[in-house]
């Protein structure tokens, strides 16, 4: 998954450098949008990825985090998971054919593949929803829509690509897991949230209040 591994360096890399760079190594936090969302909310809820006994010492480093802050955030890269619970129509997003390394195709033949063990595997591990434990750091997790005006179903087909990969039903079904573990999850509206209020959440968790 070189999108992960890539982004897990970046946080080694910040740790590995923290008391040069003057870095709590135990305070550190994500966030972004869209696919650094998607990227953030992965690092909140996988088992670490250090490797204690790798020659590079960056690669020792843990990769867990304090807390995150993700925009727009795909809590699962799993097309069947989209189509059952996000949206349901054909045009799956364009993205997902160089995620998963396929040509582009129809429809009917890309989900045909996508029942494919090997797709499977990749599936359920590129998803944070698969990697939820009692150990994992608070969320903030922020959407275009507010909760209350999705009615629960999935999108209709002429639904827009922009609009269903930043759904606020991927952050719904997150929450569900998280809170079900006792676990700190705030999913809220970008229409409901202000810069002031992300930098309170992070001021909080990293006590510095």
């Amino acid at each position: 998954p070189g999108p992960f591994l890539d982004a897990a360096r970046v946080i080694q890399y910040i740790r590995y450098h923290a008391d040069k760079w003057g870095i709590d190594p135990n305070r550190i936090a994500t966030t972004g949008t869209s696919a650094g969302g998607n990227l953030s909310v992965w690092f909140a809820t996988h088992d670490d990825l250090a490797c204690p006994n790798h020659p590079d010492p960056v690669l020792r480093e843990s990769t867990r985090l304090t807390t995150i802050i993700a925009k727009n955030a795909q809590t699962s890269n799993n097309p069947f998971f989209w189509l059952e619970n996000i949206y349901s129509g054909d045009a799956v997003h364009t993205s997902i054919y160089n995620f998963y390394g396929i040509d582009k195709m129809p429809f009917d033949e890309l989900k045909e593949i996508m029942s494919e063990k090997k797709y499977r595997e990749m599936a359920f591990e590129a998803s944070a929803l698969n990697h939820i434990t009692k150990d994992d750091p608070p969320v903030f997790l922020v959407y275009p829509e507010r909760l209350k005006e999705w009615d629960g179903k999935p999108l209709p087909p002429e639904t827009k690509q922009s609009k269903y990969t930043h759904h606020v039903a991927f952050g719904k079904f997150f929450r569900d897991e998280y809170e079900e573990l006792g676990l700190k999850c705030r999913l809220s509206s970008q229409k409901d949230v202000t810069v002031e209020q992300e930098m309170d959440w992070l001021k909080k968790l990293f006590n510095l209040n």
